[in-house]
């Protein structure tokens, strides 16, 4: 019945392109062209997501130098226009409709590197804290994992850990001052399977998610992925 609504949907009411806008689905509101020009890294890094030269290589030489728990980073596009102006009116002016596409674009994106490899038992948004929570009115990152459970039927996780420290921004910070920012920043609350995925908007240093990522592996889980819309590209 829904597949039957949104068919009607798609074509009864032309929905516009968020980038050019021609006509495209309601599903998907970016047309095929415009995903082709959006910005990604055709090869990426399997632990922290930054390019890397050639398909045989599975790591960048910084994590080869210094192993992380992460076994496989997933990331839709590079932080960089387009992508950067769409993510900031996801996040910041409550376009849900703009982070539910870029989602269903990731979701297709880990349905091809995932071929013959297992998907994780859950999905864990990052937490937010409380109180910014309630002054942004929701979490960007459940937003996401939401849109990823629907399209690869795997449950979403958001009470397994929570964000015990009101962390200041982490926008102007360098790499060391993310990282001390974000010390004890989360705490686990509820069991989670041996085999999860961490969900996030935006990964640039990668401190947010090495702080959850220590959180998690004192636990008895085995696998870690990370999945997040863009990553920044590095300096």
């Amino acid at each position: 019945m829904k597949v039957y609504i949104r068919s009607l949907i798609n074509q009864f009411i032309p929905v516009p392109c968020l980038l050019c806008g021609v006509s495209t689905t309601f599903d998907c509101r970016i047309c095929v062209p415009c995903q082709k020009n959006l910005p990604a890294f055709k090869l990426a890094c399997h632990s922290c997501g930054l390019p890397v030269p050639s398909l045989d290589v599975h790591c960048c030489g910084q994590c080869l130098a210094k192993p992380s728990p992460i076994s496989r980073t997933v990331c839709g596009f590079s932080y960089q226009f387009p992508v950067d102006k769409l993510i900031v009116q996801f996040k910041y002016h409550q376009q849900l409709g703009i982070g539910e596409t870029l989602s269903h674009l990731l979701a297709f994106k880990i349905r091809q590197l995932y071929q013959g490899d297992s998907l994780p038992e859950q999905l864990i948004p990052v937490p937010m804290f409380p109180k910014r929570l309630a002054s942004r009115g929701f979490n960007q990152a459940e937003i996401i994992s939401k849109q990823l459970s629907k399209y690869l039927n795997i449950p979403v996780n958001n009470q397994s850990c929570k964000r015990v420290i009101d962390t200041k921004p982490q926008e102007g910070l360098n790499a060391r001052q993310r990282q001390k920012n974000l010390q004890n920043a989360f705490k686990r609350i509820n069991h989670v399977p041996p085999h999860v995925a961490i969900v996030d908007d935006v990964i640039t240093t990668g401190a947010t998610i090495s702080a959850l990522v220590e959180t998690l592996s004192a636990t008895d889980v085995t696998r870690i992925d990370v999945w997040s819309l863009a990553r920044t590209p590095a300096n």
